[in-house]
């Protein structure tokens, strides 16, 4: 807001003007809590579903509810007062059971999403972080092997195949894109 220029106005009258501001504008009414009215995590998901509706893409929304669904199975009947780390703990051990973690991390983030929308939006309380301590899952890297190497035979047939060199022609200060006419031929492009 612009309460007048500073070299115009004296910083008084100002925050005088601030403070009218501030009395004549109309509060928002608060939000009352979901915890107050004793929802459960189901409820929360149905809460979230509408709210996701209007602001994600179909493929999003379908996405994230099927997740959650499978979230709100096991612990849909709890009080949202009630969830802790422990049951997304529980809940990631049993996925990965059956799906590979990259699968998993996507259920985490769902959960996680809908109860962090659930404190921007005042239906938790500010704070609520029941998750904060579970560790993100992650896929453990894999080391190269020389099995997964090309070797020399493969990359020889590879740069003879390969319809156009599209690397730099020259060194340094004078390196250029090459021209069309500079391109490798391949075989099945003569």
């Amino acid at each position: 807001m612009y309460f007048g220029r500073t070299n115009e106005v004296p910083y008084g009258d100002a925050l005088k003007r601030f403070r009218k501001f501030l009395a004549v504008r109309s509060v928002p009414e608060p939000q009352v809590c979901l915890l107050t009215k004793g929802k459960t995590v189901r409820g929360l998901f149905g809460e979230f579903s509408e709210c996701m509706q209007t602001q994600r893409s179909k493929r999003t929304l379908e996405e994230r509810q099927r997740h959650l669904q499978r979230w709100c199975d096991l612990f849909g009947e709890l009080p949202c007062n009630a969830i802790a780390a422990s049951h997304l703990e529980t809940f990631i051990s049993d996925l990965l059971r059956r799906y590979p973690a990259d699968y998993v991390a996507k259920h985490v983030t769902s959960i996680k999403a809908m109860f962090n929308t659930a404190v921007k939006k005042g239906w938790l309380p500010p704070g609520f972080a029941p998750f904060s301590s579970v560790e993100p899952v992650r896929l453990l890297p894999t080391a190269l092997t020389e099995d997964d190497l090309l070797t020399d035979e493969e990359v020889k047939a590879l740069l003879d195949y390969a319809d156009a060199d599209l690397s730099s022609y020259g060194i340094g200060r004078g390196a250029r894109r090459r021209e069309p006419h500079e391109y490798r031929l391949g075989h099945a492009n003569p």
